[in-house]
């Protein structure tokens, strides 16, 4: 299943380096304006057609009421979620970090299952939803930093539920997961972990795959069987991967 270029698609996480690049590799040459919700300057996949909405998702009524309004204003088939914190050096940034992570998520999510069921439930036609989930950061506690994996494996578990609601209740709206490798971005520019990968090759992999209409997947492909493996092991082998990588 290839985006689609007729109709415009949402960034949710206009500065996420992933996102970006899962949009240019998608939609290269695309003409439409693309529409970018997010904390910041959007990356290098904006152009100056494209349009940038400020997104605080600490200000959870504003930000849904403000997603609301992008999805009423523009022909919006397709949303990308990739953003979170991981701010968690005290328990007052780890609360904050935690509402950005899983609520404000979740909260934006819901809305937009509900618009694609009502705006498609009469047609042929489907909305689609990617998520960029985490790659081994949610596959296990790790010591160095448990909260956000729990977080972020939360936020995994629910799209994994809903996108199986969404199937029973006869919604057409696809659910996509991403799992990305180690990958170098801006927050990861030394990444070090087994098949470590660049972005552009990341991109690149995930637009193969979505040409197969597949409902979860990993970048690069060869990724899936070596997280499978790590998932298996205790916590305390993926700490030793931690210190092995500092």
């Amino acid at each position: 299943m290839s985006l689609r270029k007729s109709s415009q698609t949402l960034l949710i996480g206009a500065n996420s380096d992933i996102g970006n690049q899962i949009l240019l590799e998608s939609q290269a040459g695309e003409s439409l304006p693309r529409v970018f919700f997010g904390r910041s300057i959007p990356g290098k996949a904006f152009r100056d057609i494209d349009i940038f909405i400020e997104f605080d998702a600490l200000k959870l009524a504003q930000a849904e009421a403000d997603l609301n309004s992008i999805l009423n204003d523009y022909d919006i088939r397709c949303i990308i979620l990739s953003y979170c914190s991981m701010d968690y050096p005290t328990p007052d940034e780890a609360k904050i970090s935690n509402y950005i992570n899983i609520n404000s998520t979740i909260a934006l999510a819901e809305i937009i299952v509900k618009y694609f069921h009502t705006r498609f439930r009469d047609t042929n036609d489907h909305g689609t939803i990617i998520y960029v989930s985490s790659s081994i950061i949610g596959l296990n506690p790790r010591q160095k930093n448990y909260k956000y994996t729990a977080a972020k494996l939360a936020v995994d578990y629910f799209f994994r539920g809903l996108r199986d609601q969404v199937q029973i209740s006869g919604s057409k709206t696809k659910i996509i997961i991403i799992r990305p490798g180690f990958t170098h971005t801006k927050l990861h520019l030394e990444e070090t972990g087994p098949f470590a990968t660049t972005i552009e090759k990341l991109g690149r992999s995930v637009r193969r795959q979505l040409n197969l209409n597949l409902s979860t997947i990993y970048a690069p492909f060869l990724i899936q069987l070596p997280m499978f493996i790590l998932s298996l092991l205790p916590s305390k082998a993926l700490n030793r991967l931690d210190n092995m990588n500092e």
